[in-house]
């Protein structure tokens, strides 16, 4: 599917990038969905990031650790939507087509995902109660961006059939069974979402 994306930190910067999964638009779920690239050396980023994704030169946290305090209330944001059933389930994917990394993540509905991710100029509350403050949030993104990441992302987000989303999970847990470039970050959990 080809979608038009958006980064904010670059003046006219929609650009046309192919989508792993095409959303039913059956409004049950959300689609949260992010491409990565890298500026200056792209093809270093997507060779190693499956194999060698830890080290510093490849990784996009490891190489933003100088704001590991903006990290944290993003990560908490996965970490406590995974164990209250928000986020359904997370995975990262090479596209080879669009030459980037994926994240493709399905979330109860677009509201949560506006709430965290689409809207800077505010603060939100994350699920234990802490705040995210707007400068926070506004300093993660430049962040990376600086360290030379361009992230792109489907605006506004996609609903999903809760069907679809599920045929779609399986079919990424068999390509990271098969190791073919899949990591499942946030795996779907049944108990929460019968």
């Amino acid at each position: 599917m080809i979608i038009n994306t958006v980064n904010r930190h670059e003046l006219n910067s929609d650009k046309i990038m192919h989508s792993l999964i095409d959303p039913d638009n059956v409004d049950e779920w959300a689609v949260r969905y992010i491409w990565i690239q890298h500026k200056h050396d792209n093809e270093s980023f997507l060779n190693s990031y499956f194999n060698d994704g830890n080290k510093k030169n490849i990784n996009v946290r490891g190489m933003t650790t100088h704001i590991n305090e903006d990290w944290k209330f993003h990560n908490n944001i996965f970490e406590l939507s995974a164990v209250n059933g928000d986020l359904i389930w997370r995975v990262k994917i090479l596209n080879s087509i669009s030459n980037s990394i994926d994240y493709i993540e399905i979330w109860k509905n677009k509201q949560l995902i506006n709430q965290y991710f689409n809207n800077n100029q505010y603060e939100c509350t994350l699920p234990n109660g802490t705040v995210w403050t707007a400068s926070s949030k506004q300093n993660l993104s430049k962040e990376i961006y600086n360290t030379g990441f361009i992230t792109r992302s489907w605006d506004p987000p996609r609903s999903i059939s809760k069907l679809q989303a599920i045929d779609y999970y399986s079919k990424f847990v068999a390509q990271n069974q098969r190791k073919e470039n899949c990591i499942i970050n946030t795996k779907f959990n049944q108990l929460l979402h019968v």
